[in-house]
Order: C-alpha cells, then sequence, then structure tokens
C-alpha cells in the first residue's frame, strides 16, 4: 500500500515538472524563486534561455518582488530592457500584497 502511495507520489511530481517545463517552452518566458530573497526571470531567445536575477522580500507572509527603477533597469542585459512586460509576467506568478 505505501509502495503504491510512494510510486504515485513521484509520477504526480514527475507530470506537474513535465508540464511546467512545456508551458514555459510554449510561451518563451518563465519565473521562478531561486531563494527566499531572488527570483530568476528567463526569457528563449533564438532557443536559448537567457537569464535576469530580480530582489524579492517576505512581506507579511507573502513571497514579493522589488523591482528596480527604470534607471537601475538599464544595468539589465538589452534582450531585458521591456521593463512593463517583464514586471507584468513576474507579478502573474508572485503577485505584490495588496497594501489596502
Amino acid at each position: 500500500m505505501y509502495l503504491l502511495l510512494f510510486i504515485a507520489f513521484i509520477l504526480i511530481v514527475r507530470i506537474d515538472k513535465i508540464m511546467k517545463y512545456f508551458r514555459d517552452k510554449n510561451l518563451g518566458w518563465k519565473a521562478y524563486k531561486k531563494n527566499y530573497k531572488e527570483i530568476t526571470y528567463s526569457e528563449k531567445i533564438d532557443e536559448k534561455w537567457y537569464h535576469i536575477k530580480i530582489d524579492a522580500d517576505i512581506n507579511i507572509g507573502t513571497f514579493e518582488p522589488k523591482f528596480k527603477s527604470e534607471s537601475e533597469w538599464l544595468s539589465y542585459p538589452e534582450w531585458a530592457h521591456h521593463r512593463e512586460k517583464v514586471i507584468e509576467r513576474v507579478k502573474m506568478r508572485y503577485p505584490l500584497k495588496d497594501e489596502d
């Protein structure tokens, strides 16, 4: 019985990873937590993944990205200079806590 549960768990984890792989491949971008202080944003350009690191913080139990100002953003590589699009995509994965 426990062996079947273990095998089912492994299958579910593998299927989830495969689904995320194809989702990201089709979208052409991905954002994921590297650790509790950093998000890695990646875009696929000419069949190769390029990455930037975005600072993050924990705000009352919520993991939130901390975006650079417009002038600081220029330190990122040229492919990442579409700041609004990158911010929108990262917020889809890691929404900011409402300040209401």
